[in-house]
């Protein structure tokens, strides 16, 4: 079965009804994945990362900056938890 995580976060991104939000939050993710090793690349890590880049968002950071900083701080606790 999927993860669902990652299209729910999209769903709670598009509800703000901010488009440009909703596409810095995509290439702000899509930067976080950059810095995951290769060999844990997967949905369930982009999903991991969707979460923290919403709770950064939940938490006021907004710019594409923050919220990428946000993501990659979690690439070391991603290896850990596969490790």
């Amino acid at each position: 079965m999927p993860d669902e995580r990652p299209r729910i976060a999209l769903r709670s991104i598009r509800a703000t009804g901010r488009p440009e939000f909703e596409f810095t939050m995509r290439t702000a993710l899509e930067e976080a994945m950059t810095k995951v090793p290769s060999d844990l690349v997967t949905i369930s890590t982009k999903a991991f990362l969707a979460e923290c880049l919403l709770k950064a968002a939940a938490q006021g950071h907004t710019n594409y900056a923050d919220l990428v900083t946000a993501a990659t701080d979690h690439v070391q606790t991603i290896a850990a938890m596969f490790s």
